[in-house]
């Protein structure tokens, strides 16, 4: 198929994540922190990446496919910008492509957003997908991941054990680049919105300057309280009232990510003060 340029990890950067972790906050209130960048939240074709990126880890197609579609649109994207715009991507539609990153991207710097996989499955499953993709995204091929080391099985697992093997799978495949790129931060859901107000502007400090931005930043407008894109009680209810055998199954799934990622597996998650999931 030919060579891929890389891009110019000078002029674009990801924040990139499962889902769920905060990141439509994050394209609301950057672009008035940091004027002089573009933020694009999960820009068009963006789903078909994910899709054949999905379909090619199952043998179907080159991985090749969703490589040139990603490089091809992006340098679109930043030629029709001009010569002196840096784009920041937030998109978890990029993480099965994550791995080859730094070699799509020159001196890549990426933002790692995560969220304790307790509270993200019910807010993951009661979402779903944004507006008519919700009623038909349990339906469409590749329109989800499925964890290798779960396939052979994954028929008989329930929406709980799922999701805990997609938060797995998203979250190993955004690590797998860490250590080839020009600057990577995990940065936990829970830090960007606690209580403290200390932790939650480091935590954005952390993001921000992983993206080149400005050291100073002026946060005391933030809306911290409001979410952003609540997800709605439909499926799933909250982590206390799982089952024993699901909490210890789940449990069993992900506790090496999440003593990596500093949560105490066994506390109870921590409540925060948004107004929704």
């Amino acid at each position: 198929m030919g060579h891929l340029a890389a891009l110019d990890g000078d002029r674009i950067s990801f924040i990139l994540s499962a889902g769920r972790t905060g990141t439509t906050f994050l394209a609301s209130i950057c672009p008035a922190l940091t004027p002089n960048r573009q933020y694009l939240q999960e820009p068009p074709w963006s789903r078909s990446i994910f899709m054949l990126s999905n379909a090619a880890s199952c043998g179907w197609v080159s991985p090749r496919w969703a490589e040139r579609l990603f490089v091809h649109d992006r340098a679109r994207r930043l030629t029709a910008n001009g010569t002196s715009s840096e784009i920041v991507e937030i998109n978890p539609f990029l993480t099965p492509l994550a791995p080859r990153l730094p070699d799509l991207v020159h001196s890549a710097r990426i933002v790692h957003m995560v969220r304790d996989p307790r509270s993200w499955v019910p807010s993951m499953a009661n979402f779903k997908a944004w507006g008519w993709r919700r009623a038909i995204i349990d339906w469409v091929p590749f329109a989800q991941t499925v964890h290798p080391a779960a396939r052979s099985y994954w028929r008989r697992l329930d929406t709980i054990r799922r999701y805990a093997w997609r938060w797995r799978l998203a979250n190993e495949q955004i690590e797998a680049c860490c250590d080839r790129c020009r600057h990577y931060v995990m940065v936990r859901y829970e830090d960007l919105f606690s209580n403290d107000r200390a932790t939650r502007s480091q935590a954005l400090k952390s993001i921000l300057i992983t993206l080149r931005a400005e050291d100073q930043i002026d946060d005391s407008g933030i809306p911290w309280d409001t979410a952003a894109n609540p997800s709605i009680q439909r499926e799933l209810d909250a982590w206390e009232s799982w089952s024993a055998e699901a909490k210890r199954e789940v449990a069993d799934i992900v506790a090496p990510q999440m003593h990596r990622y500093g949560y105490d597996i066994e506390a109870a998650p921590q409540r925060l003060r948004r107004s929704a999931p």
